[in-house]
This record gives structure tokens, C-alpha cells and sequence, in this order.
């Protein structure tokens, strides 16, 4: 059996699950290929779709014209990269369809589907079934269609246009809509765009031959970290000022419960000065960090990892920590749920509370011996071993 992933680019959490469904489908003796509009990484591997340079910038046009049709987390893409004739779809059994904003329309998706084959239109956001945002912000107005969306100002009547095609094209027998969360299925479901559809939960997957335990004091000294004082491991973002879903607001409101000297901090992602200065314990900001065996390094340098998404599909740091024997402190927030067991093997904080955060926080860090094993046990139930034959089978009944 042959897939191809359709996904934008080489970069980000999305890109992070494609990739590791590519691999566990070919683990699982599938032909597996991902397509990308372009890649940013030579080491990304895959097709690139736009290889030349007239092609990325006809590309980078039409995403100009695009954004007159975005209004601000509202996307709603009018032109598109035609996929129809690609070797690689001609030659798949099935055809998966990932995060694909500025590279398909649903008008492209849709001519997509209209060759079928089976297709899988992958949730790894909430795009596929709304009118046009990826993160509602718990408004639930997706129920409806997005009829009456306060975010699309001027673009509202296109947002209701979008919701009505998805709906359209997402109950064809051979479209399936798929979720890593129990949380986001539900959504998908009670969705005008989902209501109709066939909807499969599988979640996303991880390596455990890349992300396991390993020595913490030589994580420390190779990362240059003292252990003297629990550490806490914590994605920045510019402390969710770019992104306020990913909660950073709550994970500063909860340091500051803790002592000044209680903890040593490690931060992940962009971070300035200014952002440096809301932080009052002893810390050190590591930046993107995309090496996998570096991450499995930090993971391990930890004591316990906060993750204070307000929506989260599945949260793919959570699965990698758990995976390394480190605890989870976060919000229940989606697919967070489904990995972490409060108080067994980390800590579900009362949502937007950063006290029970902080409390969070302490608690993992107490009993982060007692939570490890746990940790690894649950992390294992999403490793590929496990995943790849949930896929085959539900691929295996779209091809009969």
C-alpha cells in the first residue's frame, strides 16, 4: 500500500507528526511519502512540491493575494498549488491531507478528493472543520458552520462559504476526517463540517528509540545546568505574546508563586530581553531547538515540564517528556488529557488557575520518582509500534 502526506513546509509541531506517521507507516511495511510545498531543511527528506525558483515565487504571490483573504487567525486561502497531476498522488492508494494552509485551497482539496481515492483529512488544528481559524478560542461556533464568526469581520460570508465545501467535500465515502485527541474529536463531530462524516481517533505517534531516560546528572553537566535545585523545562514563545493559546501569561504567573531560589528554569523557543527580565529564577533560554537527540537530552535534564496550552490537539512535548521519565504539569487541554493521568503520572492543573499550576509544578517535582515509570509506560502506548497497525487497519478498510 502507498501514502502520500500533504503538508505545507519542514517546520513546526505539524510537521513534527507527518513526519513521524511517515516513518511509522513505513516501519509497518507501507510505501510512505510526504509532500511538501517547500522545505526549509535539507535534512527534512520527502518531495519538494515547488522546486524551482520561478515556481516558489508564483508561490510567494499568490500568498500576497491570500492574505487579503486571512483576517488575522482566520485563514481562508483563494488560489492554490494544483496537486492533481502529481506523480506521487497518481501513484498512492491513499492520499493524506495535513496542515496545508498557503498551499491548498479547499477548492484544491476538493479536486483532490474527486479522484478517488481514499483520503484522509488530518486534524491536527482546527481548520479542517471550521469556517476558517485554527484555534476557536472555545467559541464552538463550528457547530454551525461559522455562521456567525466575530474574528472574520469583512471576510464572514467567505467563512461560511469555506465551512459549507468542507462540509461538502468531508462527507464523500471516500473521506475520512482523523483527530490525535479524544477532545478535538468530539469537536469534528458536533461540527457542521464533521456531522456527516466518517471521524477516526489515532493519535499521534512518537520514537521511543529517540525519546527514553537517561543519566539526569549527565544531561545536567552536558547542558552546563547545576543540579543543585529542581529544574523546570518550559516552551517561552515570547511568553504567548505571539501566541497566547500556548499560555505563556500563566506559565510567568505561576513562577512567581514559587521561590526565587527554588527552582532553576530551562526555556525553549524565541525569547528576549524583555521576556528574560519576567522571569525572577536562575534560568537559560536554549532557543528552537530541532535536533531530536538534543531534545531527549533536555527532557532528561528536568524535573518536570509545564505545558500551559489553552487548546491542544494532542501536544507533542507532553508525549516526548513523559517518554524521557519526565513529568507533566499542565492545563487539561485537549489531547493533554489523553496523556496525562492526574496525579498518577503528572498533574492537570485547574484550567487558567496558575496557583494550581504552581501547585502542579511542586507536585512533579516531589514525586517525580514515583511518576517516572509511569511516565514511560503511558508514553509507550504511543510509540509507532503501537500507532502503524491502528493506521493499517483503518487504511486497510478504505482500499478494500
Amino acid at each position: 500500500m502507498k501514502a502520500v502526506h500533504i503538508t505545507t513546509i519542514d517546520m513546526g509541531g505539524a510537521f513534527k507528526a507527518v513526519v513521524r506517521l511517515n516513518e511509522a507507516l513505513n516501519r509497518e511495511g507501507m510505501e510512505s511519502v510526504v509532500l511538501f510545498r517547500n522545505c526549509l531543511s535539507s535534512s527534512a527528506g520527502g518531495e519538494e512540491f515547488l522546486k524551482s525558483p520561478m515556481a516558489k515565487l508564483v508561490s510567494k504571490s499568490r500568498n500576497l493575494i491570500n492574505g487579503l483573504f486571512a483576517n488575522g487567525s482566520v485563514d481562508c486561502d483563494i488560489l492554490s498549488s494544483d496537486l492533481s497531476e502529481s506523480p506521487l498522488v497518481l501513484e498512492a492508494d491513499v492520499i493524506f491531507i495535513h496542515w496545508v494552509n498557503s498551499f491548498l485551497s479547499t477548492k484544491a482539496i476538493s479536486a483532490l478528493i474527486d479522484i478517488g481515492k481514499p483520503v484522509v483529512i488530518f486534524c491536527h488544528d482546527m481548520w479542517h472543520f471550521t469556517g476558517g481559524c485554527h484555534v476557536d478560542g472555545g467559541c464552538g461556533g463550528f457547530a454551525d458552520g461559522c455562521a456567525d464568526c466575530k474574528k472574520a469581520g469583512r471576510l464572514r460570508k467567505r467563512v461560511r462559504e469555506q465551512a459549507r465545501i468542507k462540509a461538502e467535500y468531508s462527507s464523500r465515502p471516500n473521506v475520512i476526517l482523523a483527530g490525535p485527541g479524544r477532545s478535538i474529536i468530539e469537536d469534528i463531530r458536533k461540527s457542521l463540517v464533521g456531522r456527516n462524516a466518517r471521524v477516526e481517533y489515532i493519535p499521534n505517534t512518537i520514537d521511543k528509540n529517540v525519546f527514553f531516560r537517561t543519566h539526569k546528572t549527565e544531561a545536567l553537566r552536558q547542558l552546563g545546568i547545576p543540579g543543585d535545585k529542581p529544574v523546570i523545562l518550559a516552551g517561552a514563545v515570547n511568553m504567548g505574546r505571539d501566541n497566547a493559546n500556548k499560555g505563556g501569561r500563566y506559565l510567568i504567573e505561576a513562577l512567581r508563586e514559587l521561590d526565587d531560589d527554588e527552582v532553576f528554569v530551562i526555556l525553549l523557543g524565541r525569547m528576549d530581553e524583555e521576556d528574560s527580565l519576567l522571569i525572577r529564577q536562575e534560568h537559560i533560554s536554549l532557543g528552537y531547538v530541532e535536533d531530536e537527540d538534543r531534545m531527549r537530552l533536555i527532557y532528561n535534564a528536568a524535573d518536570v515540564t509545564v505545558v500551559p496550552s489553552l487548546q491542544e490537539s494532542f501536544g507533542l512535548m507532553v508525549c516526548e517528556s513523559m517518554a524521557c521519565g519526565t513529568p507533566v504539569a499542565a492545563f487539561p487541554a485537549g489531547g493533554i488529557v489523553d496523556q496525562i493521568d492526574h496525579k498518577i503520572n503528572g498533574y492537570l492543573a485547574d484550567m487558567c488557575d496558575p496557583l494550581d499550576l504552581a501547585e502542579g509544578i511542586r507536585n512533579c517535582i516531589e514525586h517525580e520518582e514515583e511518576y517516572s515509570d509511569r511516565c514511560v509506560t503511558k508514553a509507550s502506548s504511543f510509540d509507532y509500534s503501537v500507532v502503524a497497525p491502528k493506521w493499517r487497519g483503518v487504511l486497510e478498510s478504505m482500499v478494500r
